[in-house]
């Protein structure tokens, strides 16, 4: 029950409106008896500035940051994790008397959300499809996963040198080669994993599937950042050719159960049986939306 007590917390983006933010945290406050609600707040980027001025005067405790916030808001923070100053953007803000303290729980969310699959990183080549932030998370997860080998493909070109030069410089990652588009086939052949970290196949352009059909192989693993819809063109590729795979969808929460834990000063965590219904009712919410 909301009273005077109640912490606020939410997540700032725009548009804002898709964002499943909403259900998953108003979800885990509940599961976890916190007497909190979140809430989504449309920002445009001019006004960010006043918006995080009102985060403070109201006491909000706690916002995520998406689209097109992630770097704009690092301006705003007194304290940034290594992950925030590594990677130059912060997708979790945290309200204290002391300032604004800014973090990245991206990287968490995608190695928690592998399970056993994070074996399969050990010693292996990955692909990494596109060159954004999410690349950028990605790539500073994998420092963590021993891959032997790291290939790195997008459609810009100089954006990919320019992550591959980031990687090395920043995040001590000197293993990252850079492809031009006829060398695609190529690496997909010889990689043994492939991260989709591109917006291609995102509701509700879904028509729009990567030239993979054909030469994908049963020893793949195929994982998708996107989780809208969970099965996008290239995850249908992959079990086509009875390749492994996986959606996005677990690593949503679990950068959000990261999250959850910086704000409230707290280890909560999600069982195997909490995953199923969290997921369940994600699922409801896309499909209701």
């Amino acid at each position: 029950m909301i009273n005077t007590k109640t912490k606020l917390f939410g997540v700032i983006g725009h548009p804002v409106a898709h964002s499943l933010s909403p259900a998953l945290h108003n979800w885990m406050l509940k599961h976890f008896d916190f007497n909190a609600v979140y809430v989504a707040f449309d920002i445009e980027p001019r006004l960010l500035r006043n918006a995080f001025k009102g985060m403070q005067a109201f006491g909000i405790a706690g916002l995520n940051v998406t689209l097109p916030h992630k770097a704009s808001v690092v301006d705003y923070i007194s304290f940034a994790s290594p992950q925030v100053r590594h990677l130059g953007v912060a997708n979790t803000i945290k309200y204290t008397e002391s300032g604004l303290q800014g973090y990245v729980t991206d990287p968490y969310g995608f190695t928690e959300s592998l399970g056993s699959q994070k074996e399969k990183f050990q010693d292996a080549s990955v692909l990494i499809l596109g060159a954004g932030g999410s690349a950028q998370s990605i790539l500073y997860a994998l420092k963590d996963l021993e891959c032997s080998e790291i290939m790195l493909y997008n459609r810009t070109f100089e954006k990919a040198l320019q992550l591959a030069a980031k990687a090395s410089e920043q995040l001590g990652i000197g293993s990252v080669s850079v492809l031009h588009s006829e060398q695609l086939k190529d690496a997909v052949n010889d990689a043994e994993i492939i991260v989709n970290t591109t917006s291609i196949g995102m509701h509700p352009d879904t028509g729009n599937p990567l030239p993979f059909d054909g030469i994908l192989k049963p020893s793949h693993f195929v994982y998708d950042l996107i989780y809208n819809p969970l099965q996008t063109p290239l995850l249908r590729m992959a079990e086509k050719a009875g390749a492994s795979w996986q959606h996005g969808l677990g690593m949503l929460i679990f950068q959000g159960l990261r999250s959850l834990q910086i704000w409230t000063d707290t280890d909560v965590q999600l069982n195997s049986n909490d995953l199923e219904l969290l997921t369940a009712h994600l699922i409801r919410e896309m499909q209701n939306s």
